[in-house]
Order: structure tokens, then sequence, then C-alpha cells
């Protein structure tokens, strides 16, 4: 069953990026979701899936006009994840740049690659004449597939370091940038983990064999039998592979969560299965959150966080026999991972004297509460009172680990942002008045906030959002000897 869903999935994803079929077929297909063949429903709606963004209007015309329940069902479904397929797609686009180096040195050259591919490229010391003269030209590439055109017309790979670590980024200005370091104090031999577009990409002398899928700004290898961690394994009837999936920085790709195997079959026909290994599939993300302040006190031990010493490279687990295991004619699945994206709304309240008395729902499962708020005839001086709880402090940072935001707390007052009926920011005050309480599982904190000039009505919270995204790769000629 997990397969045959997946393989659903990964025909759909197929059809979008593929860009669809015509418009003209959606009519048909949507009709025939009201059939009374339970095969015809079935059918109608994975051949919708594979149409991709084509099948939006259509869908979103028959949900607001059908009125039989099922074709609803079918039709919310179907838009959800169509939706989410196209916004995967669009927030994992690359940015395409075209190679043009005539008689210019390699080492500059490569300079010049790392702005532009928004990929960490460095030369390995040991490269043979780093100064030489190279010529490459092509038209418009994706990153990473300009990268290995750039690397085959040179003579140059990059290479494998099971140990890799993001670059460490210094950053200035009264307030630092997010924190997306995390040291695991607890286990000896523990690794920095980071993004996985900050890992350097060391080029050396050579030409790379490692099955490739590049689409945008991702490209997905399959890493060969002798990397660590990968191999085969008799007793056991296993065969561990690892993926290497490399987002460029530009794309703000925070963690990778999952590799999900949707087709992998032998060169000889056989069909592989994979073997569930949540131990080896770490579902957290190596990441702090802007708003999650940690005191100095409390370490991160979070065991999950020592499988992966390079946070490109995920391990899948094949279950295999002793037939012949030479190569993979096919490798097909699913990447599944988080985008960051800054400056989003987080919580908005568009009316504040209407949401007296009601709580509204943050982030990591906190809440806001408009308690009073009242204007003083003659001072003119409006007093807003707000209250936000949110979970202990240390079920805040088990789940902004997961899930890439924090609750709200009592600094979180001082970021809200306030408008008054206008449009226009109002000043708001520069030390509220906040009181905090502890019920154990829960912290509570109360904030009095007065405004001297200008009324408030709609209260703004921003951040960053952390959003998932599903990206399809095919391989193909997977080595495994």
């Amino acid at each position: 069953m997990r397969t045959a869903l997946l393989t659903s999935a990964l025909l759909g994803l197929t059809g979008h990026f593929a860009g669809g079929a015509e418009p003209a077929k959606t009519e048909s297909l949507i009709a025939q979701l009201a059939s009374g063949s339970f095969a015809e429903r079935e059918a109608a709606t994975k051949s919708l899936r594979e149409l991709g963004t084509v099948a939006l209007p259509g869908l979103k015309k028959t949900l607001a006009e059908s009125a039989n329940p099922e074709v609803q069902d079918r039709v919310t479904s179907l838009l959800a994840k169509i939706q989410s397929e196209a916004d995967s797609a669009q927030l994992t686009a690359g940015k395409p740049i075209s190679l043009d180096f005539k008689d210019r040195p390699l080492n500059a050259a490569v300079s010049e690659l790392r702005v532009k591919l928004g990929i960490p490229l460095v030369l390995h010391a040991g490269v043979k004449d780093p100064a030489r003269s190279i010529t490459v030209k092509s038209d418009e590439l994706q990153p990473w597939q300009a990268f290995d055109k750039f690397c085959a017309a040179v003579g140059l790979m990059e290479q494998l370091k099971p140990d890799a670590k993001p670059e460490k980024v210094v950053r200035t200005g009264r307030r630092p940038a997010r924190n997306i370091e995390i040291y695991d104090g607890a286990i000896p031999g523990s690794q920095l983990l980071g993004r996985p577009g900050d890992v350097t990409v060391t080029l050396v002398d050579g030409h790379a064999s490692a099955p490739t899928d590049s689409r945008g700004g991702l490209r997905v290898r399959a890493l060969p039998l002798n990397y660590p961690g990968a191999g085969i394994d008799r007793n056991l009837g296993e065969m561990t592979l690892q993926f290497d999936v490399a987002p460029v920085q530009g794309l703000n790709w925070v963690s990778t969560t999952e590799v999900r195997i949707g087709k992998a079959s032998t060169v000889g026909g056989r069909d592989l299965q994979t073997v569930w290994k949540p131990d080896r599939l770490p579902q957290m993300n190596p990441y702090l959150s802007d708003d999650l302040i940690i005191e100095s006190s409390i370490s991160l031990d979070v065991p999950l966080l020592t499988i992966r010493t390079n946070p490109r490279v995920l391990p899948v687990t094949f279950k295999v026999d002793a037939g012949d295991l030479k190569a993979l004619a096919k490798l097909e699945g699913l990447i599944s991972g988080e985008i960051a994206q800054p400056n989003q709304p987080v919580l908005e309240i568009a009316d504040l004297g209407a949401a007296v008395g009601r709580t509204f729902a943050g982030p990591a499962g906190s809440t806001l509460t408009v308690v009073s708020m009242a204007t003083h005839e003659k001072t003119k001086v409006t007093t807003l009172v707000l209250r936000a709880s949110s979970p202990s402090p240390w079920n805040v940072r088990r789940q902004a680990l997961r899930l890439g935001e924090a609750a709200l707390s009592f600094q979180s007052f001082s970021r809200f942002r306030y408008f008054d009926s206008d449009g226009k920011a109002v000043s708001q005050p520069s030390m509220p008045s906040t009181v905090s309480t502890n019920s154990g599982s829960d912290e509570t904190y109360e904030a009095t906030l007065r405004f001297g000039s200008g009324k408030p009505v709609k209260l703004l919270l921003t951040g960053t959002k952390f959003v998932p995204v599903t990206v399809p790769f095919k391989l193909k000629d997977v080595p495994l000897e």
C-alpha cells in the first residue's frame, strides 16, 4: 500500500513538472468524479492528479458549484495535493545561469561560479595547476546542471566527504541572524550540523560518476557503496544506500527530512523493497528559531542529531537477497524537506477592538488572548492588555526543533507591530509592563501596553515560516559494485 501510494504521488509530481496536458481534458475528468463506477472515479482522480496545475481552475470551480459530497471530498483533496506540489516546484526553482569563460584562470572562474551558482565552491589545495587557463561556454542551465557542465569541461569533481561541515558565517548587527548551528555535547564525537546548502563543495581533479538528478536548485545523487555507512550486509539481507541531497544556498533549504523510494528495480527486473528504520532517518531539523531563547544551562542533548555528520546525506535501507545486485536500472522517489521563508505573517489580528475576549492560535501550540482594550477619554491614551500562553520551556524547545518555530514568549510582545485604521504604523511602547506565571506544563505572560499617540487597530507578528516541500527524483543505472 505504501509503495502504491508513493507511486501515485510520483505520477502526480511528474505530471506537474512536465507541464500537464491540455486544459480541455479537465472538464471530462471532473465529470467522471460523479460516475456511478468506483473504478471510473478512482481513474479520474488519478488522471486529474497527473494533470497538475492545469486542472486547478476547473477543480476550484467544481468545489464552489458541486453539491455531491464525494466529489467535494475528492476535489478538496486534489486541490490540496496539486497546490502543494506546485508550491514545492516554485520554492525549489533555481535561478538559471549561463557559463561564459574564455581563457580564464581556473581559480578565478571557480570564485565567480561560487557567487553565480549559490554553491560554496572551493578548490582543493592539491588541484593541478589551479591557475591554468580554461574555456567553458553554455546556454542557460539550472545551477547544478551548470556545475556539472563546468566540472566535466575542466576535469574536476566534488570530493565526497562524510564528515563535511557547513561553512561558518560571521554575522554582524545588533540582533544576529538566526542561529542554524547545534552542537550535541552530550555524546562524544558529535558533529556540527547546519543547512545542507552551506556544506562546502570541495573540487578535486577527476570526473564524477555518481548518478544524478538535478532539477531546479536541488541535486540528488546516489553515492557509491564504498561511501561510509553504505554497503551490503549479506547476513541481514540488507543494502544501505546513501543519498546526497544538495540544495543551492538561495533556496533557504533548512533540512532534508526524508528520502522515500517509489521504485527500485535491478537490471534483471527485480523490485527491491525498503526497510523502514526510523532510527536511521532523523525526523527533526538541526536548527533553532529566531524566537527561541535557550539559556546556557540548557543542553541540547537530542540523540537523533548524532546520526548524520553531513546534513546533506541520508541513508535508505533495502531488503535484498543473493540475486544479481550489480546495478539498479531504476531508482525513483521523493525528497522531503523544509524551506525557510523569512518575514512572513505568523500571527495577525485585524480588529483588536472586536477581538477583546477572543483567543488566537500562535506558533508551536502557543495562544494569544486580547484581554482588554480601552482609550481614555481625556488623555486619549489607549491601554491594551494581551495574554500569551505557551507550553513549558522543554516542550517549546522540542517543538521548535521539530517544527522550526517557537511559541510566544515575553519577548514576543516587543516584536508585535501595530497599525491604525488607515494602515499606518503605530509606535508601540518601548517597555511593556509584563507579568508571568508558570503552571508546570504551560507558561503565561500578560502585558499591559499603553499607546500615547495613535490608536492601534491591527496587530501583526512576522517571523520565519518553515514550509514543507516534496521534490521527485529519478536515477538510472546506479552501480552496486
